[in-house]
């Protein structure tokens, strides 16, 4: 065997199958596309149907404004959590493997 023939490594090296077509590529970026869109769409009508349910509640929360007067005595332990807690879930649910 000769030491400088790479014959044998470049037969190893040839991509032996066929190449995709671009007609295959164009409907798997399509599918994609259209699942994103779907997700985001989701994504803004749960937003929305929060948010109108949340604001009444909020509304009537601050009226009685019991909240407001508990809210600066709570530990700031407490409150960190609460909001550790919330941006965890919101980075959760916005993430793609959701």
């Amino acid at each position: 065997m000769n030491i400088n023939d790479d014959t044998f490594l470049t037969s190893l090296l040839q991509y032996r199958t066929r190449l995709i077509d671009q007609q295959f590529v164009d409907d798997i970026i399509s599918n994609v596309e259209a699942k994103n869109r779907l997700f985001f769409r989701l994504l803004i009508g749960a937003i929305l149907l929060a948010c109108s349910v949340s604001i009444p509640m909020i509304l009537n929360i601050a009226e009685s404004a019991e909240l407001l007067i508990v809210l600066p005595e709570l530990s700031p332990y407490v409150m960190t959590f609460a909001l550790l807690s919330m941006i965890g879930f919101a980075v959760w649910f916005t993430s793609e493997d959701f």
